[in-house]
């Protein structure tokens, strides 16, 4: 049974080696805004007996043993905007993110709707983002509108945006600027069929 700050210490863990890095005890004790390095240490110690972390090498950080995950952040509308994506994970895509040609910060969404059709994304599939607040016009994106989420090809210009759909039943929504239109994050995959969750 992991303790609160054992928790804590794996979630660092978990969310530097999303990025491809380890870190240190000193790292650590930053992090947590903590000023024994000892404190650490002896979790840390407690950790690698539970086969949770170990240590980089000869180097003095430590990485989570088993291979990080892709955090589901929500659903997406492929049609009309729905809720925003969770700041908490709803589990995690049992993927490795270097598997995804995208640097940075990317999280899975599960698509509702079929707007999205002729681009390939269906019902019930997984898309894969990377979390941006900006894309090019024509480039498929998870949009904020009035902080609810929808699916679309994004093109801007002037005070409009446009936000295409993929299939013919489905109208473009055109907003102007009296509504809050945020990017969320770039599609960069879709994936579907028997994926592990957990």
């Amino acid at each position: 049974m992991l303790t609160e700050r054992g928790k804590e210490i794996l979630n660092l863990l978990t969310e530097a080696a999303r990025q491809g890095m380890g870190l240190s005890v000193r790292d650590l004790c930053e992090a947590l805004r903590l000023r024994s390095p000892a404190t650490v240490y002896a979790h840390l110690t407690a950790l690698a007996r539970e086969g949770y972390v170990s240590q980089v090498g000869r180097s003095r950080r430590y990485r989570v043993l088993r291979p990080p995950g892709i955090p589901i952040a929500g659903r997406i509308q492929a049609g009309a905007p729905i809720e925003s994506p969770e700041e908490t994970p709803l589990g995690e895509l049992l993927l490795e993110p270097s598997a995804f040609a995208a640097r940075g910060e990317i999280v899975a969404l599960k698509v509702a709707g079929d707007s999205m059709r002729r681009a390939g994304i269906l019902d019930g599939d997984y898309v894969i983002v990377r979390r941006q607040q900006r894309v090019e016009n024509g480039e498929i994106a998870a949009v904020l509108v009035d902080g609810a989420g929808t699916l679309k090809r994004v093109h801007a210009g002037g005070n409009r945006v446009v936000l295409k759909p993929e299939n013919a039943r489905f109208a473009p929504l055109v907003l102007d600027d009296r509504s809050d239109v945020r990017i969320y994050g770039k599609f960069v995959a879709v994936l579907r069929g028997d994926l592990r969750v957990r």
